[in-house]
């Protein structure tokens, strides 16, 4: 069975102006599968990628990074 690499529950990124970028986003991405993030201006696309990267923390919800999660483990996350 293919492993998660990246698994993304419920992810939300309210930000201080009242701009919701991110809305209950649901993903899985496991080894070895190739993977786009489209849409338009706006839809949250480098928000969701900051998040991931450990730049931004979310507001609801949850990330981890090959079993670690992208804010209670962000050394590690930007280490594997």
């Amino acid at each position: 069975m293919r492993e998660v690499v990246i698994d993304i529950q419920n992810l939300t990124k309210l930000y201080k102006n009242g701009v919701r970028a991110l809305k209950g986003l649901n993903l899985k991405i496991y080894e070895n599968e190739i993977f786009v993030i489209l849409g338009p201006n706006g839809a949250g696309k480098t928000t969701l990628l900051y998040i991931i990267s450990t730049i931004l923390k979310p507001t609801e919800g949850s990330v981890s990074i090959m079993g670690y999660d992208v804010t209670k483990d962000s050394g590690k996350v930007r280490g594997a």
